[in-house]
């Protein structure tokens, strides 16, 4: 720093004392190797923040928890300098919020999704009108998604996003089980506000199809597979919509007087 000084014109500061008995290059020797250091450990703590930003939104998205500690300013400061550190801060608290509004979709009625949107409409017309604009759009991509898995299956939706409806499935071939499991599927489809309300998830269909067709099988069971989940409700709707979807999946229609 003083051999730096010098040579701007500028006032020599006193050495640490600590150096003072060594000669001036040793002096320079060390403060390159100090300042080698400092930019090593400043990559590989900005590789650190690279990390946990990507990481973390992902895992609030799919999960809706990350397990590591998230980074605060101060963490992004050192890395990046007061002004870019900043920035950078801001950029990620909004992707960490954005994901938790996107995991939230998942059990949210289409009313909620759209109120979520119509809050994160960008108004800005200043430097946030980037990050609010981004913002938006991903949030609207994910509320299309969100959509278009509901209507494409929604008995398997309903399983892949509440708990207890994945609980009923899996317990699905014990005695009630089916009975338990389509209830469950149609109430949650219900309050997600599904029109076309499936009670099967399109796998579950499959395979009972599958089994019906299997000629390997007795024919009991062959056709067990099916009549077990026709006779999972009493409710002649629901019974005509389960019937409806083993057709889509595979089941020859002319199998319904049978089954009547």
């Amino acid at each position: 720093i003083a051999w730096a000084a010098k040579k701007m014109g500028g006032p020599v500061p006193e050495p640490d004392p600590r150096f003072a008995m060594l000669p001036p290059d040793d002096r320079w020797s060390l403060a390159n190797q100090a300042d080698t250091q400092v930019r090593e450990n400043q990559v590989q703590f900005r590789s650190a923040l690279e990390t946990i930003t990507t990481s973390a939104p992902i895992a609030i998205q799919n999960t809706g928890n990350y397990s590591g500690t998230l980074p605060g300013p101060d963490a992004f400061e050192a890395a990046y300098g007061p002004q870019e550190g900043a920035a950078r801060y801001s950029t990620f608290t909004t992707g960490v919020e954005t994901a938790k509004q996107v995991h939230a979709m998942q059990t949210m009625a289409p009313t909620e999704i759209q109120s979520i949107l119509a809050a994160a409409r960008p108004t800005s017309s200043g430097d946030d009108a980037v990050l609010e604009t981004r913002r938006y759009e991903a949030l609207q991509s994910a509320a299309e998604q969100t959509i278009k898995a509901r209507e494409a299956d929604p008995a398997g939706y309903a399983r892949s996003a509440f708990p207890n409806v994945n609980q009923a499935w899996n317990g699905a071939t014990q005695p009630g089980g089916y009975q338990a499991a389509i209830a469950a599927s149609v109430a949650a489809q219900e309050f997600l506000g599904v029109e076309n309300i499936q009670p099967l998830p399109k796998d579950t269909a499959a395979r009972a199809v599958e089994s019906f067709k299997n000629e390997q099988l007795p024919e009991g069971a062959r056709i067990a597979s099916v009549a077990n989940v026709l006779m999972a409700t009493p409710d002649p709707s629901q019974r005509r919509a389960l019937f409806n979807q083993l057709v889509d999946a595979g089941l020859p229609d002319i199998t319904e007087g049978a089954f009547r």
